[in-house]
């Protein structure tokens, strides 16, 4: 009986250490190359579901392939412009998803057509001219947390429209404060699909969805072009700064 137990005890802790040498950090090569191609990564090993990504300095990575990783994140040290094109594919971060902005190239996750799923995403190092930013076309961005920036002040994190997308935010916009750059294309849809949110106060060119429960609150003056829909269960706190 002690003999299988101790059999048990160590191959248990065996199956957490294969467990643990199985999550890695892979970064990118500074090259133009497709996801699931090896020679775009360094060791040439294409990433996973258990795997923080990190997009080199230099790199253009193509998505070509519908896949999940535990976290996404670029430099802020990059001397080159660094890309990450999801090209009508679907990549789900089950974690962070993190942008610096760099001390003169661009960093920019182009969802364009595709789908970014992310459990949060941080524009860190952030500053005034726009060196970090998510692109969207007619794609989809879902962050179930929180879109946060680390100077609440600072305008150089932006996501920006060219099309009918859509923004699905469970969490706050760019946390609290003046900070941060969202503009919006005519036909797009900003869907606030958490709990007890506050509203951003820009211009929503397209439309502003008011889903999931609890209270919208609108902090300051907001105009809405597009369509203003409120779910059942949502209530809206407009307060005296509502164009529509």
């Amino acid at each position: 009986m002690k003999v299988l137990f101790k059999y048990i005890t160590v191959l248990a802790f065996a199956l957490l250490f294969i467990n643990k040498v199985d999550a890695a950090s892979i970064t990118s090569n500074a090259v133009t190359g497709n996801w699931n191609s090896t020679s775009t990564w360094v060791g040439g090993v294409v990433p996973t579901s258990t795997d923080d990504v990190v997009i080199a300095s230099g790199a253009t990575v193509n998505l070509n392939v519908t896949t999940t990783v535990a976290s996404m994140s670029f430099l802020s040290s990059a001397s080159s412009n660094s890309t990450l094109n999801l090209n009508g594919y679907t990549l789900t971060v089950t974690g962070a998803v993190t942008i610096p902005r760099p001390s003169s190239s661009i960093n920019t996750l182009n969802i364009g057509t595709g789908t970014l799923s992310a459990a949060s995403v941080l524009f860190n190092s952030s500053g005034t001219s726009v060196r970090h930013q998510i692109t969207i076309s007619t794609g989809t961005l879902n962050v179930s947390g929180d879109i946060t920036i680390d100077v609440s002040s600072n305008t150089s994190p932006s996501i920006i429209f060219s099309g009918a997308g859509t923004l699905n935010i469970g969490g706050a916009l760019f946390t609290a404060g003046s900070g941060g750059t969202l503009t919006t294309f005519t036909s797009s849809t900003i869907n606030y699909n958490g709990f007890n949110q506050t509203i951003k106060n820009v211009t929503y060119n397209g439309n502003l969805t008011l889903s999931g429960s609890g209270t919208k609150t609108f902090s300051a003056a907001t105009t809405i072009k597009g369509d203003l829909s409120i779910a059942s269960g949502v209530t809206a706190a407009l307060g005296t700064g509502l164009t529509h």
